[in-house]
């Protein structure tokens, strides 16, 4: 294969296709912390931290909780020591000392300590320091694999594991020599210390039930538990369960697999999660309170007043309870169902959900009587699955605590932290809650809902829930300001989703014309290629030096929202598989490849701005197929002039159920020349008129949504060209991505058309515009102020200067132009036309004195006066003259509005010892007025500083003073005492009748540049 020798280079350049193909790392990124960072000691120094960067140790102080960029979150217990030893798209943790808790939403996670290494990537997991140095603890949810020296074993939710240099052991906690079970060698490993001790053999057992021997409240509200009993499990047993319970204690969680034993009276007496998990847990002593079911699908209660048997996990230090006791306000709620099939779950539309029942919420010292819920749950179904809620908990003598998501339950909006929905489970972390109760003692407050769909088709959903302050303190049984509760809903109302679009569809409205073409390619590159079209003028292959000889073919694909002019036409793949570069199975609509192709552009235009209208747009999808397909809408601009023409955007990508992504070069589409995009057309590292991103670096928009969830660069990537004669066309093909999201990425193309390059005029135009000729010209700009004699200029259909030549020397030549600037203050009278170019960038050829490529975007200002130098000039003589218009002062930094000008002039003819007399205000609003007034003034010119000689030039400088206005400080003259003005002008017309004066008021960033044209006034009668 005959390879070009910049592919290389190409491939580096185009950071979208280096993201897809993982040819650079991801950037390195700190770990927010969400609470527990008030007081934190990094790398031995103590203080608030808001980040943890890679490679600090770590002692927290309180608990911690880290969030990784996919959502995963990290807590740390108090006292613990890590520290953090991998980033990006993989987190990994040396455990110094205590203990890290993982909840994993994909992202790969690890935890090692003393040759142990226990990782993730999905599930949730404690890891505890080991008596042997190594690690032990639980796997919560989801699968683990732990791993040393001599190989690994995976474990599965509700399995224990302890692991050493030297072993891997898959146990809870083990028993002691003096237990009867142990002594009876009885096989069963769903053990506890607790089942042989009862209430009165734990000290930890005894705290949790009262006191010891069940009596006494241990400081807890309510009527004591009963304890110190054992009562026989009786009912019937029943699997394919799940549950989901919320708790003092133990916080909140979920378990499929499960097989429960229901009483006689509808109550649940036991639950037992799947063979191989040491879970397995009685209600034994506890009422069984607010029992309700829906449909008999979904069952909630509440387990209060005793003590419980058996195990069950607790979440927060990964130990096991068993006989733990609860007063009359506390509570233990749970939630179960079967679970409704995954193929009846709707696939799209919204769905609202009415409360049918709920437990009595409880706190978790019983410090206030359990309290009343109330709400209503909606639910948005789809690609993307959201979830909307809008809860109450009143707690007696408390407050009353609103649980709510953006829009609530009628617009769902918040994404699931994780779902299944193959067990029908989802679980919302995050929700923020206000500052206000017992339970939400700072803005550290949220609340945390685990739901499960149940019914023939989801009509039935339970949840558990709790809220949880996680800067409050907790005693030893981690019992701190929770509120628990559990609920039903039954659905009130369905309104279906809008069917994805066909998977054919759109037309050309005429054929491509001839080659060569260019090709655009799903965000990652653009090329010059060899096409083949099918009957519809869709794509159905290209050949270009990425894909090889063997190109890229559309495969059994269809084509959809395909459009076409003589000079571009775009489209997307989907509903079938490709072939050759890039070959993927693409799924019916959701899955996508877009293209675009263009023949070439000839005939640019040297100057001016091109504003294109979005011609057709293919639908944005993600790369997963994880939304529907969205829309496109906006425009384009290309702004000629100097250099390469820049490209500005102003877009919006609309993803259905997700966000819209706005994308908007620096100064919009009016100021296109300060977009890092442009028409490539010079070099060999793209295609001749390419648009690609010029200059280092990477294009980043605002995050969120699903393609940039985390908060770290939103990347926007784009390839395109322009096509047909003067650039009369233009597509792009772009992508939205994030390195830790890549198979989220969007990515889309866009057709546009344009009626021509145009320069902008801000102001009227002249009736009588100059002929294109040789002109003498007064020019004051940031860096110059000049008068160049004779010289070439060209005028517009308006009569404004679009092009003059200020240096014909030979090598050297320089003629800048109007380029992507309007032309505002336009005027003209018998012998001169004035305007100042602004809004934009010069463009033209040469590079004297910055008078091509200037930056006058903004409030910012290159003022003309252009006309014929003056002839006849008196010998003798005094001649008054009026300010007949003038363009308006600007700062050369632009960082104020325009500002305005008065004032004249007097000349004392002699010769070439003529003496012009000036008093001229320039006045800056908010600023200063400052006066440009010649010694001697307009009474006695012939003391003047400024001399004019023969042929009607002048120049000089003289002292400033200044006025403040409205509190400003004349930043002008930041030394007042040698504040000066550099004056430039000419006479023109027959007489010097008109007279163009061009200013500069101090020099740098603050200094003042304008113009103005006087003319003489009529002498006064005899």
């Amino acid at each position: 294969m005959k390879v070009k020798t910049t592919i290389l280079n190409r491939l580096l350049a185009t950071t979208a296709l280096g993201a897809v193909l993982a040819l650079t790392a991801a950037p390195a990124s700190a770990l927010p912390v969400l609470f527990g960072g008030g007081s934190v000691q990094v790398d031995g120094q103590s203080g608030p931290v808001t980040n943890i960067e890679p490679g600090q140790t770590v002692t927290a102080t309180e608990l911690l909780q880290l969030q990784a960029p996919d959502g995963s979150i990290i807590t740390i217990e108090p006292g613990s020591v890590f520290t953090l030893t991998g980033e990006g798209d993989n987190l990994s943790f040396e455990l110094v000392s205590g203990a890290i808790r993982v909840a994993s939403s994909g992202m790969p996670i690890s935890v090692s300590k003393g040759g142990v290494t226990i990782s993730t990537a999905g599930g949730a997991f404690s890891a505890f320091e080991s008596e042997e140095g190594g690690l032990a603890g639980r796997v919560n949810q989801g699968t683990a694999t732990v791993a040393n020296g001599g190989g690994e074993r995976q474990f599965a939710a509700g399995q224990g594991y302890e692991a050493s240099e030297t072993g891997i052991a898959g146990t809870f906690t083990p028993p002691s020599a003096s237990t009867t079970q142990f002594a009876q060698n009885d096989p069963n490993t769903n053990y506890s210390p607790a089942d042989e001790q009862g209430s009165e053999g734990s000290g930890i057992v005894e705290e949790a039930a009262g006191g010891g021997s069940g009596g006494g409240g241990g400081g807890y509200g309510g009527t004591p538990p009963v304890t110190g009993v054992y009562v026989p499990v009786t009912g019937t047993e029943d699997s394919g369960y799940v549950i989901a319970y919320a708790a003092d204690a133990i916080g909140i969680d979920a378990r499929d697999d499960v097989t429960v034993t229901i009483g006689s009276g509808g109550e649940l007496n036991r639950y037992k999660v799947a063979d191989g998990a040491d879970e397995d847990l009685e209600r034994n002593s506890n009422d069984s309170l607010e029992r309700a079911a829906s449909n008999g699908n979904v069952f909630i209660e509440r387990w209060s007043g005793g003590e419980t048997h058996g195990n069950y996990y607790n979440a927060n230090n990964g130990t096991t309870f068993s006989e733990l006791g609860r007063t009359s306000h506390q509570g233990f709620h749970l939630m179960y169902g079967k679970p409704t099939a995954e193929a009846n779950i709707p696939t799209n539309g919204v769905a609202t959900y009415d409360l049918v029942a709920a437990t009595s919420p409880t706190i978790d010292d019983g410090s206030f009587a359990p309290g009343t819920f109330d709400g209503e749950l909606g639910i948005l179904f789809g690609p993307i699955f959201k979830v909307g809620v809008d809860f109450t908990v009143d707690m007696p003598g408390d407050h009353v605590y609103v649980i709510q998501t953006a829009g609530g339950a009628a617009a769902p909006s918040a994404a699931p932290q994780y779902k299944d929905l193959s067990q029908g489970i989802f679980r919302l972390n995050g929700i923020q809650m206000a500052q206000a109760g017992a339970a939400c003692p700072t803005s550290n407050c949220d609340a945390s809902i685990y739901g499960l769909f149940t019914g023939d088709a989801g009509e039935d959903v339970g949840i558990v829930y709790q809220i949880w302050d996680f800067s409050a303190p907790s005693d030893d049984l981690y019992r701190a300001k929770r509120i628990s509760g559990a609920a039903i809903f039954n659905q009130g109302s369905y309104t279906p989703g809008e069917a994805p679009p066909p998977t054919e569809s759109g037309e050309i409205d005429a054929p491509l014309g001839d080659g060569p073409y260019q090709v655009a390619f799903n965000g990652a590159l653009v090329d010059d290629s060899t096409i083949e079209l099918d009957q519809r003028g869709a794509l159905s292959s290209f050949v270009n030096d990425y894909t090889g000889p063997g190109g890229a073919d559309r495969g059994d694909t269809k084509v959809a929202d395909l459009w076409g002019n003589e000079d571009v036409t775009i489209g997307r793949w989907n509903d079938g598989t490709t072939t050759g570069y890039m070959a993927a199975d693409l799924g019916a609509d959701l899955e996508s490849y877009h293209y675009a192709v263009g023949t070439t552009a000839t005939n640019l235009p040297t100057y001016g701005i091109a504003y294109y209208d979005l011609a057709a747009a293919t639908s944005p999808t993600f790369a997963d197929g994880g939304g529907l397909p969205g829309t496109l809408t906006g425009g384009m601009s290309i702004g000629y002039g100097s250099g390469m023409p820049a490209v500005a955007l102003d877009l919006e990508i609309d993803m259905p159920d997700d966000h819209i992504y706005v994308v908007q070069t620096p100064g919009g589409l009016d100021m296109p020349h300060l977009s890092p995009f442009a028409v490539y057309t010079t070099g060999s590292i793209y295609p001749t008129n390419s648009i690609v991103k010029m200059g280092q670096g990477t294009f980043t928009i605002d995050d969120g949504g699903r393609a940039c969830e985390s908060n770290s660069s939103c990347f926007f990537s784009l390839y395109g060209f322009v096509s047909g004669e003067g650039g009369s066309s233009a597509a792009i093909n772009y992508q939205i991505w994030q390195s830790a999201y890549l198979g989220r990425a969007i990515t889309g193309s866009a057709a546009f058309t344009t009626e021509g390059a145009e320069v902008a005029s801000l102001s009227d135009p002249l009736d009588t515009p100059f002929a294109d000729g040789n002109y003498t010209a007064v020019v004051s700009k940031y860096g110059s102020n000049a008068v160049f004699t004779d010289q070439a200029a060209v005028f517009g259909e308006d009569g404004s200067l679009i092009s003059y030549q200020v240096r014909t020397n030979p090598g050297s030549e320089s003629t800048p132009n109007i380029g992507t600037n309007g032309m505002a203050e336009l005027g003209r009278n018998d012998d001169v036309m004035w305007g100042r170019w602004t809004g934009g960038e010069t463009g033209g050829t040469g590079t004297y004195n910055g008078y091509t490529g200037a930056d006058l975007s903004g409030d910012r200002g290159m003022h003309w006066i252009v006309g014929t130098a003056a002839t006849d000039l008196p010998a003798t003589g005094t001649a008054t003259y009026e300010l007949a218009g003038y363009t308006a002062p600007v700062f050369n930094d632009g960082r104020s509005a325009p500002g305005t000008m008065s004032g004249g002039m007097v000349v004392a003819w002699n010769g070439h010892s003529t003496k012009i007399g000036t008093d001229i205000d320039v006045s800056m609003a908010g600023d200063a007025v400052y006066n440009l007034t010649t010694t001697g003034g307009l009474g006695n010119p012939s003391t003047s500083e400024i001399t004019m000689g023969m042929n009607g030039k002048f120049n000089g400088s003289l002292p400033v003073t200044f006025t403040p206005d409205g509190g400003g400080t004349g930043v002008a003259c930041p030394n007042p005492a040698s504040c000066n003005a550099s004056l430039e002008g000419q006479a023109f017309g027959p007489g010097g009748r008109t007279i163009g004066l061009g200013y500069a008021i101090g020099f740098g960033d603050y200094g003042i540049t304008g113009a103005g044209v006087f003319t003489q006034a009529p002498p006064p009668p005899p």
